[in-house]
């Protein structure tokens, strides 16, 4: 282990570092991990740069690369990283947050689960939503958009395109302008959520254990909804107390059949 504290009155020099070089990970494996806080070391020069370091850095920079010419806190960890915590934990961000997570890099599943007294999660506020105040009307995108959504992994304001081969972090096209005529990326002021996978199963509550109430409520200039069916119905049924039958007729008076902007490839059944 190495400890290196280089301590000057020249501010873009001052650090404070600690490697664990050739540390065993597995039987015949060995890894290389640092910590250093202070001025980050130099992008170009390898004689500046920690044990370990571009291994790290080509990992840094599926992220972009306007974080990494500043200084703070940089650490690497070569196999796990465990984190155990008895009490409470307060991370406050005031800058940029990015997690990324990439098919070549850690393969494996992601797992998610929180039991507590409530639960609150929100996404820009009244006064002030994600943008901030627009003096222009967004534009509804194509259909389809997805399959060319470009993607938010810099810390700056460019966003550019995920790698070309997932498996190889360093096949990465260069940035992308998304202010430039064209461009399909996330634009200021957008929240978008793109899911692929073999099924999506969502549920809210269980025959078991249903929530006693399940409130929803929508404000907006316009609402297109598009449901596409490769196969089968597009189907729908709301049954409570008074069974289904009751329900469809309340709803077909209350609605009068499909939204103006609903577009279903498929039947729809209700």
């Amino acid at each position: 282990m190495s400890h290196d504290d280089r301590s000057t009155r020249d501010a873009t020099k001052k650090y404070q570092q600690i490697v664990v070089p050739d540390h065993a990970l597995k039987p015949d494996t060995s890894g290389t991990s640092f910590l250093r806080t202070g001025t980050f070391p130099s992008l170009t020069d390898a004689t500046k740069q920690p044990p370990g370091f571009r291994k790290s850095l080509e990992l840094a920079r599926l992220a972009g690369d306007h974080h990494l010419k500043t200084g703070g806190s940089w650490h690497h960890v070569d196999g796990n990283r465990i984190e155990t915590t008895t009490g409470r934990k307060v991370e406050v961000i005031a800058g940029s947050y990015i997690a990324h997570r990439g098919p070549g890099n850690s393969p494996g599943p992601n797992f998610s689960a929180t039991w507590a007294t409530t639960s609150y999660t929100q996404v820009g506020s009244q006064d002030l939503p994600v943008g901030g105040l627009q003096s222009t009307t967004p534009a509804a995108p194509s259909p389809d958009y997805a399959s060319s959504l470009t993607f938010p992994f810099s810390a700056s304001s460019i966003i550019f395109n995920p790698p070309s081969n997932p498996n190889n972090p360093q096949a990465m096209p260069p940035d992308v302008d998304t202010t430039a005529p064209g461009n399909t990326g996330i634009q200021n002021g957008d929240v978008a959520t793109a899911t692929w996978a073999q099924r999506v199963l969502t549920y809210v509550g269980s025959i078991a254990q249903p929530v006693p109430i399940v409130y929803a409520e929508t404000h907006a200039g316009s609402i297109e909804t598009r449901s596409y069916a490769e196969a089968g119905d597009i189907f729908g049924s709301l049954a409570g107390l008074m069974g289904a039958r009751a329900a469809h007729g309340s709803a077909q008076r209350a609605g009068g059949g499909l939204p103006a902007h609903d577009r279903s490839g498929g039947r729809r059944a209700t």
